[in-house]
């Protein structure tokens, strides 16, 4: 009988010597490590954000796709109702918006009832027209209101510490607002 055959008919007892460490791996990890493990950090600054925040997408979508405006109107100031406030928007055709309106679009800013609350402060919408009516009333009080001023310093001057104030032919024929106007560039206005 030859070795290789008395091998292979008595087993050995055991675990082959080898078979320990076969399937560790070292754990070794100092300096002469060649893959050290390598830690990856990250650094997000702390950036607070205000719980009434819409993002632009969103409210830009209500606009042009459901011809909305939207609108944080207060309710309440200090804990005290301010019911008017509430009244006098709903008379120019806001309603509360909710949850489910919009395709579920602010459902995640929406409470346990389905309103839109923030505070006390609660979302409202009102249609597009009621909304360009609204814009096109304010420019035309702000332009009103500034040619009554120049009006108003062109005939009764403006009030100076002098014999006849800004009366005097010589201070209205001086009294000038000039305008300039610049054109919007949105590159040169920063975030």
């Amino acid at each position: 009988m030859t070795d290789e055959q008395a091998d292979t008919e008595t087993p050995k007892r055991g675990r082959p010597r080898s078979s320990r460490n076969a399937k560790r791996q070292p754990t070794h990890r100092g300096r002469g490590s060649d893959a050290p493990p390598v830690k990856v950090i990250s650094y997000t600054p702390y950036e607070p954000k205000s719980s009434t925040d819409i993002p632009n997408d969103i409210v830009r979508e209500i606009w042009d796709y459901y011809d909305g405006h939207l609108q944080w109107c207060c309710f309440e100031a200090a804990g005290k109702p301010t019911p008017e406030y509430i009244t006098a928007r709903q008379k120019n055709g806001f309603v509360d918006c909710r949850g489910s309106d919009f395709d579920h679009k602010l459902a995640y800013l929406a409470g346990p009832d389905g309103r839109i609350v923030v505070g006390g402060l609660i979302l409202m919408c009102r249609p597009r027209e009621y909304e360009e009516q609204a814009r096109a009333y304010e420019k035309r009080k702000a332009a009103l209101n500034i040619e009554q001023m120049k009006q108003s310093h062109s005939e009764q001057g403006v009030a100076v510490s002098m014999p006849d104030g800004g009366l005097h032919p010589s201070a209205l024929a001086k009294n000038r607002h000039k305008q300039s106007y610049e054109r919007y560039e949105p590159t040169k206005i920063p975030e």
